[in-house]
C-alpha cells in the first residue's frame, strides 16, 4: 500500500509468528521462499532492486547485502544459516544469526532487528532497536525484546518497512524514489 496508512501492529508485537517458521528446512525450499517473497515485493512496487549475495559453504550459508525500497529506504541484510546435514540444495539448514537494518539512504536508521548480542535484562538476544529517523537518536522504548518465538523473517521486516513508508509517506523527501545500492566488495 504505497502512500497509504500503515499497519498499527509492528512485527515485534505480532502474535501469529510461529517459532517453526525458523526451524530446519531444506536449502532449496528456503531459497525458493526467499525468491518468491522478493518477487512479490518487486511486483508490488515497494522493492526496486537488491544486491543480496548468497554464499554456500560446507557448514554455513550466508546472505548479505542491500535491498532498495521506496522512500530511499534501504534494508541491510546479514544472515547466517547453519548447515545441519547434507550438502547443496538438499542440505538441511537453519538460521542461527541475523541482522536486518532498515534506514533511509544518507539519513538515519529507522529500526533494526538482530540476535547478534544479548541486551541487559533480556532473556535471549532477539531484539529490535528503534530510532528517530530524522535525528538518528535511539528512542526511549528501545531496544525492545522480541524473543525467540517472535523474531521476524526478512519478509516480515520488509513488510514492516513498507508499512512504515505508508505511515511516513508525506514526511519523506522522496517517497517514490528508490535508493542507489552500494557496490559490494
Amino acid at each position: 500500500m504505497l502512500g497509504g496508512s500503515g499497519c498499527s501492529i509492528c512485527a515485534s508485537e505480532r502474535t501469529d509468528i510461529r517459532p517453526d517458521r525458523h526451524g530446519p528446512t531444506r536449502l532449496r525450499s528456503h531459497l525458493n521462499s526467499h525468491e518468491s517473497h522478493m518477487e512479490g515485493f518487486r511486483v508490488g512496487g515497494f522493492v526496486g532492486a537488491d544486491k543480496l549475495e548468497i554464499e554456500i559453504a560446507p557448514h554455513e550459508v550466508t546472505m548479505e547485502g542491500e535491498i532498495a525500497c521506496l522512500g530511499n529506504i534501504v534494508v541491510n541484510v546479514l544472515k547466517t544459516l547453519e548447515v545441519l546435514e547434507g550438502e547443496g540444495p538438499d542440505a538441511t539448514v537453519q538460521t542461527v544469526a541475523y541482522a536486518y537494518n532498515v534506514s533511509i539512504r544518507n539519513r538515519f536508521n529507522i529500526f533494526r532487528y538482530d540476535n547478534l548480542h544479548l541486551t541487559k535484562g533480556h532473556p535471549d538476544p532477539h531484539h529490535k532497536d528503534v530510532y528517530d529517523w530524522r535525528t538518528g537518536e535511539q528512542l526511549p522504548e528501545s531496544p525492545k525484546w522480541v524473543g525467540a518465538e517472535h523474531w521476524p523473517t526478512l519478509a516480515d521486516v520488509i513488510r514492516e518497512a513498507q508499512h512504515w513508508h505508508g505511515d511516513h509517506y508525506a514526511e519523506l523527501d522522496n517517497p517514490d524514489d528508490y535508493p542507489e545500492l552500494m557496490p559490494r566488495g
